[in-house]
């Protein structure tokens, strides 16, 4: 801020007027001073100016020259009581008796500066940085643009500054001490101080003011460059994004043709084996009527014989029958006879009844073939119905739970003391799960498609071990005495049971539970996963029979298979939703293996396999696991058996 001192000197030097003139001036209205009133240090203003300046500080006991800021001490009466003063007076009256007040009003006016007609000062506008005159003041008021702005009247200009030319904001005076510039600025505070007032922040960060707002315009032209590259580069950008909406329009229109082409392409494949299917269905279902439209003619030709041959006979007069007559009559009552004890050939009519029950729909189980699947008669099945064991394995303990490590082998959970995982193969080879740490307890476990293990320790905790073998999570379920038994289904989830009547399908992931399955056939022990999302529950009822039943995920159950007296059964589910039964004779030991196929909720028994040489010497625990098409794996006891299972069928 200008030093307010050189206030005079500062307005002759702009005005370019004598000193003696700019004496007759006031400096709070800027015209020829009216009963010339002295202050303490000299300065001459009019009695009336300084009445209205001094209104502005009423409670003070002293004055603050507007020219020096020298303190003139005030009495009772205040202004009033100051001296007049008659040099200055005398002078005027000189200079009005030559026409010296225009002139020198004239001349210590600044011009308008935001117009050419530079007309006489009525305000500055501090946003634009303009002194105005009436008529840019008038535009100021009235235009949008100028909105905002702030603007400062003369008297405001005179009141805090002493000068037109010399102004500046009167927020640049401190407030405390008046008379003191606020050139300092307190970080802390993050306000400007005069230097009187640094006592108060002297354990602050300071600086200078122009050193301060220095700082802060090389922040905001360091912020206006950078935004403007920042522009530049945007809106490069936006010409390259315009550049390459036709590219990439291009693209995805190659990339949904590609698309559309390989649907229409399966589309009609499928849509041709559709055809196919349908035609096989239709000569399949003319070959039978064809059957029964026979065994309607044939039996309507017995009527028909029948009907005549008890015509003849009744219309022959008995007294009358000789030799000839006698002997025909004879023949057509023994004829009729033998019409009367042929009985309704319910063979061939159940046999066009069974083919038809027979024939079911086979889906594709294979990902690989785009087919629906095909039309089988279940008779055919029986022409290979022999189940091999190819090979028999001395476990190190109780098997609790075994699942598909590969197709070619599993992975053996232990009940009791023995603790980790054994993998077997097909061979018969043995070796230890290594990516766990040794003695981890697992009792029932499965791996999912990328090698994640989820492994029950007893009856409340399942734990998920990543394909480096590092425990990530715990799944937590309360049980009722009954040690967890784990599944997975075709998409990764994961099946758990508890003993209860429910089955809880938790995702991939294991930290979510997706659906839980009430079951209503007793205490459900192990369950699995069709394709198609089904399970496929093995079910204890207590004093009754074990069931094997289906159920969808809302619940419905299909008709149950149940087991002959003091036989359990242990289902498993293979690749094409083929479901193998195993029930175990718990008297003789012996195994028993139904294949059945899934016909929604329903299972229909597609090959009871001839008696197996498998036979138990001891009954416990047993689980069964379908490897791959072919090949089943039975563990029970210490024992675990493969079992190959004849290709031709299915």
């Amino acid at each position: 801020m200008a030093n307010l001192r050189n206030t005079t000197s500062l307005m002759a030097e702009e005005t370019k007027t004598e000193p003696c003139l700019q004496s007759l001036v006031c400096l709070l209205c800027l015209d020829m001073i009216n009963d010339a009133t002295a202050l303490s240090c000299g300065h001459t203003f009019c009695r009336m100016c300084l009445e209205r300046y001094d209104g502005s500080f009423p409670n003070k006991d002293h004055l603050i020259c507007p020219q020096c800021k020298e303190l003139t001490q005030l009495s009772e009466n205040r202004i009033k009581d100051l001296p007049s003063s008659p040099v200055v007076n005398g002078l005027i009256d000189e200079y009005d008796g030559h026409g010296g007040e225009v002139n020198a009003i004239i001349a210590t006016r600044l011009k308008c500066t935001a117009c050419q007609f530079h007309g006489e000062v009525m305000c500055l506008c501090s946003s634009c940085n303009k002194h105005m005159c009436e008529k840019c003041l008038e535009c100021h008021q009235h235009l949008n643009v100028f909105r905002g702005h702030t603007v400062i009247s003369v008297e405001e200009m005179i009141l805090y500054g002493g000068s037109l030319t010399s102004w500046q904001d009167p927020s640049r005076f401190c407030s405390t001490h008046v008379s003191e510039s606020k050139n300092i600025f307190c970080e802390n505070c993050a306000r400007y101080i005069c230097l009187k007032c640094v006592i108060d922040h002297r354990d602050h960060t300071l600086k200078q003011r122009d050193h301060f707002e220095g700082e802060l315009q090389k922040k905001v032209n360091n912020l206006s460059q950078r935004t403007a590259m920042k522009k530049a580069q945007l809106q490069k950008n936006i010409k390259c994004t315009a550049l390459q909406r036709p590219k990439v329009r291009i693209s995805l229109g190659k990339l949904r043709q590609a698309v559309n082409d390989e649907y229409h392409e399966k589309a009609t494949q499928l849509k041709v084996n559709h055809q196919v299917l349908v035609e096989e269905i239709d000569a399949l279902e003319q070959d039978l009527v064809e059957d029964l439209n026979s065994l309607k003619e044939s039996d309507r030709q017995r009527i028909r014989s029948m009907c005549s041959a008890i015509s003849l006979v009744s219309s022959c007069r008995l007294g009358c029958l000789e030799t000839n007559s006698l002997s025909t009559h004879t023949l057509l009552c023994e004829e009729l006879e033998n019409m009367m004890q042929n009985g309704e050939d319910k063979t061939s009519l159940a046999a066009v009844a069974e083919k038809a029950l027979n024939t079911t729909f086979q889906p594709s189980g294979d990902s690989n073939t785009l087919t629906l699947g095909d039309i089988t008669t279940l008779n055919a099945l029986h022409k290979y119905s022999q189940l091999n064991i190819t090979r028999c394995v001395n476990l190190l303990g109780k098997v609790w739970g075994i699942t598909t490590f590969s197709r070619e082998s599993i992975a053996i959970g232990y009940w009791g003391d023995h603790h980790g995982i054994d993998i077997i193969d097909s061979a018969g080879n043995t070796k230890r799960y290594t990516r766990i740490p040794p003695g981890t307890e697992c009792r029932d476990l499965v791996f999912q498609e990328d090698g994640t293990l989820y492994a029950s320790t007893g009856e409340k905790e399942v734990r998920m071990y990543s394909a480096k073998g590092y425990w990530e999570s715990t799944i937590t379920i309360a049980s009722v005495g009954y040690v967890l038994a784990l599944n997975r289904s075709p998409s990764d989830e994961i099946i758990i049971v508890n003993g209860t009547n429910n089955v809880y399908i938790y995702d991939s992931t294991g930290s979510k539970v997706k659906h839980t399955v009430q079951t209503k056939h007793g205490v459900t022990l192990q369950a699995s996963a069709t394709s198609s999302g089904l399970i496929v529950a093995s079910c204890s009822r207590s004093r009754e029979l074990d069931v094997v039943v289906v159920y969808d995920r809302d619940g419905n159950a299909g008709k149950p298979v149940e087991a002959p007296k003091n036989v359990c059964l242990y289902a498993a589910v293979d690749r094409e939703d083929r479901v193998y039964v195993a029930g175990v004779d718990c008297e003789s030991g012996k195994v028993k293996i139904i294949c059945y196929a899934l016909d929604g909720l329903e299972l229909k028994e597609m090959v009871n396999f001839k008696e197996s040489s498998l036979v138990l010497l001891q009954h416990g625990w047993c689980c069964l696991v379908s490897l791959s098409r072919d090949k089943l794996a039975f563990a029970c006891d210490d024992k675990l058996y493969f079992i190959t299972v004849n290709d031709n069928y299915g």
